[in-house]
């Protein structure tokens, strides 16, 4: 319980620090506003894994809460969760001291930057979060009862359960819980019972006892939404946004940098936060080694220095025997988090490789997780190792929470609180009727105070739109509030450190946008600007 608490207050402060809402939580939010009213083919049309939404909806159901309110506290309870099932995992890692090792792995999991952060926020991610880290406490009991020759299925179908519920979360669950059953069945297959037992047949009993069950539960937690992909889509599918075969295949497309003549006006927007000059061509594609040193960098910078290097020094430190005997460790329990570890940076690897091209420390969050019970145990070992007395462990505990606050509380999205306001202002511009705006996906929580309809600039499943020049994206925009009977509008964000040259606007007005609102907000040296252009008239 003190575990919860604590990583509840911290996610609950910085969630009230929270200026702003992410563009990804506003589809959480629309997924949430169409399962209230019945309409499930309306939220898996929205392409985003559904749980967080799911329980947003059952809030505001049971509570009448707004959906903005409902998504924080689902956010901060769930994220809060992470705490105590990273201490329980720890505790099986060090089990001759494993009320230090729960404590200081679920300490670290409590403050951890990226855990505590993105856990404060109206999105996937703090659910996705929660349920990783319930499958590797599941899957920790599990290992810890076959220790004692005790029943262990039922506990590895309930981390199967959590990796599903997981996936209807993040589709990036399915590669964890790849390395998790890797990791399972090996730590289990490491128990020796007997002198005599053949590593062949330990494997054989592990996969039955550990891999089997906790796939069977994983079908039982990813069945509904499965399910619901294919009586919407009419097809299996395992996500309704990235195609499985896409991270497997190469990234090829290269294209060369457009001219005035030819570039989209997507590219028109990035060339402006630019400061003009080229246009950009699509970068060449990193190949796998690329993949992998992008990945495992951005991976590497979430896990953080200093839990780094507590992880390390623990282990290193802590390997030679101990005055109170060998085993303080136990190195087959540490195959559970490594290889769900190792699992993990080795999808967001292929996802940087392949034709998607993207990964980062927010993708990545969910690193924090084993990083945190790998070190959390570390030091434990090492303490236990050496005799530190309690004291002198959570005096050092209490340092390492003080050199990670700053950053763990550092306020979030803070030039984006005027979102709102822009929002507002294209909702009084246009009055009571329906509004289409023409934008990025970034313009999110704009056209969501707006009560407007986002006509995605970058949807990759709108290929009519991704690549047109700026006239034809505008026609597309005014045919679909035709269509809608509804307002054609054009939003630009854009971020930059030195003014814009203005070469969009330009080209916007030649279109016929006629710009009526403008808003700025200045942050650490950098300027965020939203434009609101009416495309009411032709040109």
């Amino acid at each position: 319980m003190f575990l919860y608490v604590l990583a509840l207050l911290f996610r609950a402060l910085i969630s009230y620090r929270t200026a702003s809402i992410y563009p990804d939580g506003i589809v959480d939010l629309r997924i949430a506003e169409a399962l209230v009213v019945g309409d499930w083919h309306g939220a898996i049309e929205l392409r985003f894994h559904p749980l967080f939404g799911a329980l947003c909806a059952l809030l505001v159901k049971a509570t009448g809460l707004s959906f903005p309110q409902a998504g924080a506290i689902v956010a901060v309870s769930c994220s809060a969760l992470v705490a105590p099932a990273c201490g329980r995992v720890a505790a099986v890692l060090v089990p001759r001291a494993p009320l230090t090792a729960a404590l200081c792995a679920g300490v670290l999991a409590a403050a951890h930057p990226y855990l505590a952060r993105l856990g404060a926020q109206v999105m996937n991610y703090p659910v996705a979060h929660a349920c990783l880290a319930l499958s590797l406490a599941a899957a920790a009991i599990g290992l810890e009862r076959a220790r004692a020759g005790r029943r262990t299925v039922p506990w590895f179908v309930l981390a199967g359960v959590a990796l599903g519920l997981g996936y209807s979360a993040r589709s990036d669950a399915l590669a964890s819980g790849a390395g998790l059953v890797a990791g399972a069945t090996l730590a289990l297959a490491a128990l020796k019972t007997s002198r005599d037992d053949a590593w062949a047949r330990r494997l054989g009993r592990a996969l039955l006892r550990g891999a089997l069950p906790i796939l069977l539960g994983a079908g039982l937690g990813v069945a509904p939404f499965v399910i619901g992909l294919r009586l919407h889509h009419g097809a299996w599918l395992l996500s309704p946004k990235k195609p499985v075969a896409t991270l497997l295949a190469p990234r090829v497309r290269i294209d060369v940098a457009p001219s005035e003549e030819t570039a989209s006006l997507d590219r028109w927007i990035t060339r402006e936060m630019r400061g003009g000059g080229a246009f950009p061509a699509d970068p060449l594609p990193p190949g796998i080694w690329g993949g992998a040193v992008f990945a495992v960098r951005k991976a590497l910078s979430v896990a953080h220095p200093l839990l780094l290097a507590v992880l390390f020094c623990g282990l290193l430190l802590g390997a030679r025997p101990p005055p109170y005997g060998r085993g303080t460790l136990d190195p087959g329990a540490f195959l559970l988090p490594a290889l769900t570890l190792a699992a993990f940076v080795g999808a967001h690897v292929l996802l940087k490789a392949s034709v998607w091209g993207y990964t980062s420390r927010l993708h990545q969050s969910a690193v924090g997780i084993p990083i945190a019970i790998l070190a959390g145990a570390a030091l434990a070992g090492l303490g236990r190792s050496h005799g530190w007395p309690r004291s002198g462990l959570a005096l050092l505990l209490g340092l390492i929470v003080v050199v990670l606050g700053p950053k763990t509380l550092e306020p979030q999205l803070v030039p984006k609180a005027i979102e709102v306001e822009v929002g507002r202002a294209l909702r009084a511009h246009n009055g009571p009727g329906p509004i289409v705006v023409l934008g990025r996906d970034e313009l999110r929580p704009v056209t969501y105070a707006a009560r407007a309809y986002l006509y995605d600039l970058g949807d990759p499943h709108r290929p009519e739109l991704r690549d047109q020049r700026p006239e034809e994206s505008i026609r597309l925009v005014r045919e679909e509030a035709r269509r809608r009977g509804a307002s054609p509008y054009l939003a630009v964000f854009l971020r930059s450190r030195e003014p814009l040259p203005g070469d969009l606007e330009r080209e916007l007005r030649r279109h016929g946008a006629s710009r009526f609102a403008l808003f700025e907000s200045r942050h650490e040296g950098r300027t965020y600007t939203w434009y609101l252009y009416s495309l009411r008239r032709s040109p």
